[in-house]
């Protein structure tokens, strides 16, 4: 739902109401673009990022990702991701850069591919759902078979979706999914400046959580 909701956000399209029949929302390409598309005629407001008193703040998650959370006057994101393709990506930007990582696709390393397949997760989706690493881990022998059935060629770090969209991709998918994140819990972006660095879902969580707070207290 984070790819609806950062599409929502990024384009000023707010009070909207989703109902949904199924838990997943469909994938399409894994990134924005499609949701982005489907409201671009809805009613919109300019966005704005809006104050909230919360203090500097640090969080720390597995596989030593940080989140990191201060006081500013304007909403700025600061994005490290250190398992890039082909090394670290970065990603930093403002309200005004945001548009550019709506098309921005989500990513997944083959080991992880394959053992969420076996959980019979990830149905439905097909190699233009998004890019395939061949990652870091070994990947199991029946995964590379599946892959190759599939017409895959894989050779070189990248095994699916062709060229990046744009510079660091993966740095820019990260910084759409909390943008998305932070879109669910208050249906804004704040005037705070973001640092994250290797931070996932679980982490975006912790801030989600301080920011529905603290839009509490200033609501009272």
């Amino acid at each position: 739902m984070e790819h609806l909701s950062a599409a929502a956000v990024v384009l000023g399209v707010r009070g909207w109401i989703l109902e949904a029949e199924h838990p997943d929302l469909p994938l399409f390409d894994g990134s924005a673009a499609a949701w982005a598309e489907l409201i671009s005629s809805f009613p919109r407001v300019e966005p704005k990022a809006v104050p909230l008193d919360l203090s500097r703040a640090t969080w720390s998650g597995k596989d030593r990702g940080t989140l990191e959370v201060e006081p500013s006057e304007r909403f700025h994101l600061e994005l490290e991701w250190s398992r890039g393709p082909y090394g670290a990506e970065c990603w930093e930007g403002g309200l005004e850069d945001l548009p550019e990582v709506l098309a921005a696709r989500t990513f997944i390393d083959a080991a992880n591919w394959w053992e969420a397949r076996r959980n019979g997760l990830l149905k439905g989706v097909d190699s233009d759902s998004g890019r395939l690493f061949r990652g870091a881990d070994p990947v199991p022998t029946e995964a590379v078979e599946a892959l190759r059935q599939e017409g895959l060629r894989l050779d070189g770090p990248v095994w699916s979706g062709g060229e990046e969209r744009m510079p660091m991709e993966c740095a820019a998918h990260k910084s759409l999914d909390l943008v998305g994140d932070i879109g669910c819990a208050i249906g804004y972006l704040p005037a705070l400046r973001i640092t994250a660095r290797d931070a996932g879902h679980a982490l975006h969580a912790e801030l989600c959580r301080a920011l529905r707070d603290a839009q509490g207290t200033k609501e009272e």
